[in-house]
């Protein structure tokens, strides 16, 4: 597998997406060889397109919301021309996807454009910044990878890259759609938590040593017992101690209603990661 069509998620309101996101996803694209298509969703000036849940049009709130759509235009405008000017000098062929959107955006064109791309990078998200609509649909819905990219730690490079790894099908479908950030690490660390839960495969670390040798990679081993930690802290943990610049895990989810939501360890490594962030379902 490679990565070739790359798709990045550009906020523009409430907040502006930071240069930090658009230089490390234009860095990860030519990295990879890849082109990278950039989704800006602008927010609509039309007031029915942020009409409030109850009571009528209230005077305060559309002036509100119309200043919100202005700031969310001009951002759109700084991203796209950021954009244009760091795909330029990487020599990354850009598709600039430049649309008006509702205040609660649809998932449904984001998951049909991640279909057909090979990784979806998103901003990582903090407890009030990113729609974790968004997010659910890219995981459980696209196929396809997401990278999240936190403030302050870009990843220009996968230098160290930890895996957390627990023998499951959502462990073992991110291993595989890491593999091509993978080749370019100088090491390779796989984390498993021992003690969290029944681990029950068949398959041991020789087998996980043969699949990896058979791409032309090498990794360490490491356990750890979480002693009541959570899953997430554990990795965390582990990646710091390593020194990581990437961290590659499953994606879990729970049914409810024909509909998949984040598990807890997935949902406690999205909330404000501290380094980068790859997740697979």
């Amino acid at each position: 597998m490679s990565i070739r069509q790359t798709l990045l998620h550009v906020p523009t309101f409430p907040d502006p997406a930071r240069d930090q996101l658009l230089e490390g996803a234009v860095a990860i694209a030519a990295l990879l060889g890849s082109a990278l298509t950039a989704q800006v969703p602008q927010l609509d000036s039309d007031p029915s397109s942020f009409r409030p849940m109850m009571g009528g049009f209230v005077a305060d709130y559309m002036q509100v919301m119309a200043e919100i759509a202005a700031d969310s235009e001009k951002n759109a405008g700084k991203a796209c021309e950021k954009l244009t000017e760091l795909c330029g000098r990487k020599k990354v062929a850009l598709d600039l996807r430049r649309g008006l959107t509702r205040l609660n955006m649809p998932v449904q064109e984001l998951v049909d454009l991640a279909r057909l791309h090979d990784l979806t990078i998103f901003p990582a998200p903090g407890p009030e910044t990113l729609d974790y609509r968004l997010i659910h649909a890219a995981i459980f819905q696209s196929g396809r990878p997401s990278l999240f990219l936190p403030a302050g730690r870009p990843l220009i490079r996968p230098g160290r890259v930890v895996v957390g790894w627990d023998f499951s099908r959502e462990a073992a479908r991110a291993l595989k759609d890491a593999l091509p950030l993978l080749a370019l690490a100088d090491e390779i660390h796989f984390v498993t938590v021992t003690d969290e839960k029944d681990i029950g495969a068949t398959t041991t670390a020789t087998d996980l040593e043969k699949f990896m040798r058979a791409h032309g990679l090498s990794f360490n081993h490491h356990r750890m017992q979480s002693r009541s930690a959570t899953i997430a802290s554990c990795l965390f943990r582990g990646a710091e101690e390593i020194g990581a610049d990437l961290l590659v895990m499953g994606a879990y989810g729970h049914s409810r209603l024909s509909e998949f939501i984040l598990g807890g360890a997935t949902l406690g490594v999205l909330n404000n990661p501290p380094l980068p962030l790859l997740l697979s379902h």
